[in-house]
């Protein structure tokens, strides 16, 4: 059955919990509701297009693949508050998935390659699919943080202060979710719809997609078919 998508499914699937209201979506008749994001149940993000046969995938993610610095934590002097908690919660429940899936997408391609055949047969063993080789794409920025720092920079420029009059409410939140930390930044940016820091994260998008092409090697470029960490920086 197809279903012609409404503004009603966009607001729904960008309702996340805890931070919007659920959305009612009417059609089609058989499927209506209140609606979340659903990407906040989803352990394997990734599944949906894989089980929908794609033979390529391009990810585009807001969370870098590197790691957060190990000295993070430890130079903070402060306990962590309820920013630093919103945060790991949003983390751990709509990015790290993603890195995740994304990570082993690239380790079911890698165990492909290097026992096709034993593979193929354990799994037809299980009554499952065969794995598939799926050749992807991960736009993300190369460093934790980075849109957040944006909407923080875009932030400070136009609502602190007298500017808070242009938009009251999401000054208030502002102040309740930590001020100026790093975490600050990343929490605004889920919340923040103006249109200087959507055109910044277009071009940090552009950005990133470009230093993938730059990164992946000649012939494959820009489709990567191993493990997304054995990727080269330049």
């Amino acid at each position: 059955m197809t279903t012609t998508l409404s503004g009603d499914h966009l607001m729904a699937s960008a309702a996340i919990p805890m931070l919007f209201p659920a959305v009612r979506v009417h059609h089609p008749t058989a499927s209506q509701g209140w609606y979340y994001d659903g990407s906040a149940r989803l352990n394997t993000p990734l599944d949906p297009a894989l089980e929908l046969g794609v033979d390529r995938m391009v990810v585009i993610g807001t969370h870098s693949i590197a790691p957060r610095r190990s000295e993070f934590w430890s130079a903070q002097e402060k306990q962590p508050d309820l920013a630093d908690g919103a945060l790991q919660l949003l983390t751990a429940t709509l990015l790290s998935p993603m890195v995740e899936d994304v990570r082993r997408l690239g380790q079911v391609n890698q165990l492909i390659s290097g026992a096709g055949v034993a593979v193929a047969a354990h799994r037809e063993i299980q009554h499952k699919k065969p794995y598939r080789q799926v050749p992807y794409m991960y736009i993300a920025p190369p460093t934790r943080g980075a849109l957040g720092d944006v909407a923080s920079e875009v932030f400070r420029r136009r609502y602190r202060g007298y500017r808070a009059v242009r938009a009251p409410n999401l000054a208030i939140l502002s102040r309740l979710l930590g001020g100026e930390s790093e975490q600050h930044g990343e929490l605004i940016s889920y919340l923040m719809f103006d249109p200087e820091f959507i055109d910044k994260a277009i071009d940090l998008g552009s950005q990133d997609a470009q230093r993938w092409l730059d990164r992946v090697p000649a012939p494959d470029s820009p489709w990567y078919l191993p493990p997304i960490d054995t990727l080269p920086d330049s």
